[in-house]
């Protein structure tokens, strides 16, 4: 079956070193002799940077995390549900 299939597939995202933020966003403004020089802005803290870190996480690693985390939502739901 096609769902049986798993494909390994890595997946890139840069962070911010200082707050953990994963909402980087590029800011074209700088001008050097080869043209526009692109330079990071992280969303949250709004740190500047040339390059931040990238995090690389494959595919099957990612499903186990959000399966955890799924049964974890699902227990704290029963939780609140029997407190009511």
């Amino acid at each position: 079956m096609v769902e049986d299939i798993i494909v390994e597939k890595e997946i890139r995202v840069y962070f911010c070193p200082d707050c953990g933020s994963k909402e980087i966003k590029y800011i074209f403004g700088m001008q050097n002799i080869f043209g526009m020089v692109p330079t990071q802005k992280c969303g949250g803290c709004g740190l500047e940077s040339g390059v931040f870190p990238i995090l690389v996480i494959d595919n099957k690693k990612l499903n186990k995390i959000k399966i955890k985390s799924d049964k974890k939502f699902k227990t704290k739901q029963k939780k609140k549900s029997k407190k009511k």
